[in-house]
């Protein structure tokens, strides 16, 4: 078991999180680049996710989920995992760090934060459970979570499913075990959304376009 600590603004903003470095052990437990850089992002382009309901895909130990809700004054934050196991230890980490509606500094702590399990892929009705239950997010994040070159379609159809038209889809891409951004990229736009920004650290904003119910219907039972 390993601990982490992060401080990415004043010095008196910082997120503890347990987890564990051994990738054997889990992918999910160990913090990966692409959420530290996401989390410097967010915090430096706070407009994109204040006073916004963000839902975050492969939370794992939560660094960038917990951050937004801590820090970034969103209305609302769902931080998601698939595996259990994960999801035990990421509640343990939200508890830790948000437990009143104010910080130690006395700036605003969204506490509006659930973690529930959600599985990727076409499955209409466990999407449309997930959707009665939590809503439609305006946001979702996603950091180094597709190093298996099959999930990447399944995290396409939950994106496309979960977010709201008009939404933003911010993604990095670092891991040096994944493949090629481009493919990401090329099956998003077949999913209906368009590149709206490529940051030079890896970053990409997606946002997806309205599309007719008959589309959507047709796009999910494909």
């Amino acid at each position: 078991e390993d601990a982490y600590e992060y401080d990415f603004d004043s010095g008196e903003k910082k997120v503890l999180l347990r987890g564990n470095r051994d990738m054997n052990h889990s992918t999910g437990l160990a913090v990966w680049t692409g959420s530290e850089i996401l989390c410097d992002y967010l915090v430096s382009h706070s407009d994109l996710v204040k006073n916004k309901y963000v839902l975050e895909l492969g939370s794992g130990v939560g660094l960038c989920g917990i951050t937004v809700a801590k820090y970034l004054n969103p209305s609302k934050v769902v931080l998601t995992d698939g595996d259990k196991h994960v999801l035990s230890n990421l509640r343990h980490n939200v508890r830790r760090n948000i437990s009143s509606t104010t910080n130690d500094n006395d700036t605003p702590c969204c506490t509006n934060i659930n973690c529930p399990q959600l599985i990727w892929g076409n499955k209409t009705k466990i999407l449309q459970t997930f959707v009665d239950k939590y809503d439609r997010p305006d946001v979702i994040l996603a950091s180094d979570i597709t190093y298996i070159t099959k999930s990447i379609e399944p995290m396409w159809q939950t994106v496309k499913y979960l977010l709201s038209d008009g939404g933003t889809f911010i993604f990095i891409h670092r891991s040096s075990s994944q493949d090629p951004v481009d493919i990401v990229v090329d099956l998003g736009i077949q999913y209906g959304f368009c590149v709206d920004r490529k940051e030079d650290d890896g970053i990409i904003l997606f946002q997806k376009q309205k599309v007719e119910e008959e589309d959507i219907i047709n796009t999910t039972t494909t």
